[in-house]
């Protein structure tokens, strides 16, 4: 059997056949009277009317076969309406296209075939007229041409049929049309807006429809409003804003929409809002208009009134917060008045005690001296608050390690813990993001004064500071909400007074500021402080027990944070390590910190425990004590293992608090001495000096904290100093520092105070904070030099800004140094000593050798307490992330990254000043500055001697490393 092929116009074919609606319909007279007529004339006992589709021959009319349908692969028709005459197959069996035919050799037998194609008027043959015998057979000519005549007479059926079909779909339309124009009718006479319809055929676009809505809005009948222009609902009204742009909508056959005052058939006016929309024919000609009208008085009413109120309360806010502004203006006022003569009296407290003095008299001083101090510290926080209050406290974004900054804060006030005998410790979580940015200043100043809070109200137990991370950092896309709590075992607060805490100069009750001091300012301020960061402040107590201060703020984390060499070394991987502590907290932090590093922690309360433990011959590569147990202290426990085990080299870590001072016996039971709370670098560089030399135990210094205050530099370099800063974070900082280097200093707000100070006393030298309210100290710098152009002090700039521009604009305003924050040690003693000595006016960019190796062992020594694995691992950490970031700075060449090249210009220079490459930090300075608007050529040749120097200081430090 050989199937048909398609006919070359097979999809047109298909769809001509579709478009006659005929398929899988009934029987019908027609067509059944031709098919018996077929098989009359041909005497033949089967003739059918067949229609090939897609995938079947379908029979319309059938004589002698009960079948409805065939495969169209089985189908005579198919090869019938390939041809354009008749198709006779004489005898099936001796065509090899049929011989083997399922339908020759089963049922219904088929010998014999003869098919006239019916072809529609364009062309299309659709199916067959065809008759069917199980004998071999022939037509004659007349039955021949009778099959023909037959066959148009099909097609002129399904002529008619289609015709009737049609005709029957269109009826059905337009029933469904009238039903729906009905159901719009309905509609429209049913809605409760005004409805009305205009001919824009017609001269002055007259009304033809209205619907019951719009007489009842209006007052109007239908029939005193058709055949009229709308307009005579405005009446004389006709200077309306928005009839202007109703006119320009209708004039262009445009949609437009206004609200606008109409009247009413009484004479009442009313707001309409009015909707319009054209209507078009076929062509896109303009015919009719159709309008819609709300009537909106009643929401014109309420918006009037609305609006009323909403000014009447903008009056008021604005009422308010002029008071709150002159609220704030006054007590910034007042603090500055009271601050200036107050300068005055601690500036001439300072003179006395520089002069002989009876010991009666030089108490009055002092106690005069303190006095002063303290009220200075109440006008500050006022002056604070008032910043807050009158809306003109500015937040910074920096770059900062929370770590650092929680350390910083602790520093503050350790001193104080260990005076009270408190233990001091804080928690940070391993996994917690640390490089940060936002306002670093802000963030201390809370947390300085919620610790010195919590130490102020507790007597004994401890002060523990936590942070964690509200929400995953990665689910805030580059953000993250932390939560810092402050926890003490003081006095407590009652449930009943604690709505009075966060309130501005409220404390608890009257008798707590007279036991313990204080303004009530702090909370208030650290409440505002947080809430200006995206937090906010709470407090959880319980009277006795002791409170929970916790705070929120919002951060974002550093998208380019700093190379450092912060992970914990490998030697102390795997590690057993005894921790002994009678104080569960600490305890608790020191286990978190040592498992991040993979160190196998084992924690025990007391000295007779931890002997109990060793007796039973427990493994054990180094212990931690803490000095301050009851019954047996560390250095008693540590007397003890050397007594009982001579012979075991267990490296002895002692946890101590300010203050302890070793003698040389002492010494030598301990490989290092931490003092709480403990660092964690510094606990991280103990730990692996002290297993990496068992056998001879590195000996640290009785205290982390740097060893070069020269508590004598006062005495060679005598000077009176005045501090300009205005916040009071850094006022403590640089403060502290004057002191234990021997001096002692008066302090200024701004530059107004500057020179009010000066007025009234001569001094040697002036720290001036570049960025002060009211006068900053560039400002001040000029006024000094017009007032005072020969003899005045030594004025050194301090800033947080360490651009080398920056340096320029100091030096050009007549600063005589500059140092930038935060302070370094180093720095200041080199101020102090060479404003001392004798003032000399600095160049404009001081020259350096390439690497000062001297400055850099001595600040290696100072944070790795003298263990030279810290020198090497900063050294090696310098190294490895110089390589990377010269390498991603070329690359921010070509094609140019300004923003790139300022990004890795700045980590480079901050990592080269860590090390004291003096050169390259400068150099890296400069490339940062021009990075967003200099040349690509200027850019390159800077790109090109950063390269210069880095080859320098590298090859130094290698050969450092090698030595």
């Amino acid at each position: 059997m050989k199937p048909a092929i398609l006919p070359p116009n097979e999809p047109q074919r298909l769809q001509c056949l579709q478009n006659y609606h005929i398929l899988d319909t009934a029987p019908t007279d027609g067509f059944d009277t031709l098919t018996e007529l077929a098989a009359l004339v041909c005497h033949t006992p089967i003739a059918l009317v067949s229609l090939v589709d897609e995938h079947r021959q379908w029979f319309k009319a059938r004589v002698g076969l009960t079948a409805s349908e065939t495969p169209r692969d089985l189908a005579f028709c198919a090869h019938a309406i390939l041809q354009s005459e008749l198709f006779v197959v004489a005898d099936t069996w001796l065509d090899e296209r049929f011989c083997d035919h399922p339908l020759v050799l089963g049922a219904p037998h088929i010998r014999f075939y003869a098919g006239m194609p019916l072809v529609t008027a364009d062309g299309m043959a659709l199916g067959t007229l065809c008759v069917i015998d199980q004998q071999p057979r022939t037509l004659d000519p007349l039955q021949q041409q009778t099959l023909r005549v037959l066959a148009k007479q099909v097609v002129a059926q399904m002529e008619l049929h289609r015709q009737l079909e049609e005709r029957h779909q269109a009826e059905v339309e337009r029933q469904r049309l009238d039903e729906i124009l009905r159901l719009q009718e309905r509609a429209i006479a049913a809605s409760r807006n005004g409805i009305v319809i205009t001919d824009a055929r017609l001269p002055d676009n007259p009304v033809i429809y209205v619907n019951p809505s719009f007489e009842r809005i209006t007052g109007y009948t239908a029939a005193e409003v058709l055949g009229r222009n709308c307009r005579f609902l405005q009446q004389d009204d006709h200077d309306q804003p928005a009839l202007e742009p109703l006119r320009q909508a209708i004039a262009a056959g445009q949609d437009c929409t206004v609200d606008m005052i109409n009247y009413r058939k009484d004479g009442e006016k009313f707001w309409n809002h009015l909707s319009i929309a054209p209507i078009r024919d076929p062509e896109g000609h303009l015919t009719h208009f159709v309008g819609i009208q709300t009537d909106i008085s009643d929401r014109k009413q309420s918006e009037t009134q609305l609006h009323q109120h909403v000014a009447a309360l903008e009056q008021a806010r604005q009422t308010a917060e002029a008071a709150n502004h002159a609220k704030g203006d006054f007590l910034a006022m007042m603090s500055h008045e009271i601050r200036t003569p107050l300068n005055a009296v601690i500036g001439m407290t300072g003179l006395l005690l520089d002069t002989p003095l009876t010991e009666q008299q030089r108490d009055f001083v002092e106690t005069t001296r303190t006095a002063g101090d303290t009220l200075l510290t109440i006008i500050n926080e006022i002056l604070d608050f008032s910043k807050i209050e009158s809306g003109k406290l500015d937040l910074e974004t920096q770059p900062f390690n929370l770590r650092t900054c929680l350390e910083e804060a602790l520093d503050l006030l350790s001193a104080k813990a260990t005076e009270k005998n408190l233990e001091l410790a804080y928690l940070i979580p391993p996994t917690l993001p640390l490089q940060l940015l936002g306002d670093v200043s802000r963030l201390r100043q809370v947390l300085v004064n919620l610790i010195n809070n919590a130490i102020k109200f507790t007597a004994e137990g401890e002060v523990v500071v936590s942070v964690a991370a509200v929400a995953p950092p990665e689910a805030a896309e580059g953000r993250i909400t932390l939560k810092v709590a402050v926890q003490d075992t003081g006095i407590g607060i009652p449930a009943d007074r604690l709505d009075r805490l966060f309130q501005p100069f409220s404390q608890v009750d009257a008798s707590t500021t007279r036991k313990f001091g204080g303004t009530g300012l702090g909370l208030a301020i650290s409440k505002r402080l947080c809430e200006l960061m995206g937090g906010t402040l709470w407090v959880e107590s319980t009277e006795g027990q002791g409170s929970t201060f916790y705070f929120t703020l919002q951060l974002e984390i550093d998208p380019h944070p700093p190379q450092t060499a912060a992970t914990a070394p490998d030697s102390l991987q795997g590690r057993r390590i005894l921790v002994v502590d009678d104080n569960a907290t600490n305890r608790q932090i020191l286990e978190l910190q040592l498992r991040a590093w993979g160190v196998e922690v084992v924690t025990l309360p007391s000295g007779a425990a931890a002997l109990a433990y060793l007796e039973q011959n427990h493994p054990c590569d180094l212990a931690i004590l803490d000095m301050q147990m009851p019954e047996m202290d560390g250095l008693t426990l540590a007397q003890t293992l050397r007594q009982r085990w001579p012979h075991r080299t267990l490296p002895l870590v002692m946890l101590t608090s300010l203050g302890w001072s070793q003698t040389t016996p002492e010494q030598s039971l301990f490989a290092a001495s931490l003092t709480k709370p403990v660092k964690e670098a510094y606990l991280r560089t103990a730990l692996a000096s002290a297993l990496a030399g068992q056998r001879q135990p590195v000996r640290m210094p009785p205290s982390p904290r740097p060893t070069d205050f020269d508590a004598h530099l006062a005495q060679r370099f005598p000077q009176r100093i005045l501090l300009a800063e205005d916040n009071i974070v850094n006022q403590k900082v640089a403060l502290q520092i004057l002191q234990r280097l021997g001096y002692r200093a008066d302090l200024a707000a701004n530059g107004l105070e500057v020179l009010a100070a000066l007025a009234q006393q001569p001094y040697d030298l002036v720290l001036l904070d570049v960025q002060m309210p009211e006068m900053d100290g560039l400002q001040a710098t000029r006024q000094i030099h017009r007032i005072w152009p020969h003899d005045r002090p030594y004025l050194v700039a301090m800033t947080a800004n360490a651009m080398q521009g920056d340096r320029t604009l100091c030096l050009q305003a007549g600063m005589d140094d500059y140092i930038s924050k935060p302070i370094r040690l180093e720095e200041l003693v080199r101020v102090l000593s060479r404003a001392g000595d004798a003032p000399l006016a600095p160049s404009a960019v001081s020259s350096a050798p390439a690497l000062d190796l001297a400055a850099l062992r001595e600040f290696a020594a100072t944070l790795g307490n003298d263990s030279s694995d810290f020198f090497d691992e900063l050294v090696g950490a310098y190294l490895t992330s110089t390589d990377e970031l010269l390498a991603a700075m070329k690359k921010a060449c070509h094609p140019l990254d300004r923003r790139a090249l300022h990004h890795v210009g700045h980590t480079l220079k901050s990592s080269s000043a860590t090390v004291s490459a003096t050169e390259l930090a400068s150099l890296c300075r400069l490339l940062e500055a021009e990075a967003d608007q200099a040349p690509l050529d200027e850019l390159v040749s800077r790109v090109d001697a950063i390269a210069i120097a880095v080859a320098q200081v590298t090859a130094l430090l290698q050969s450092t490393l090698e030595n």
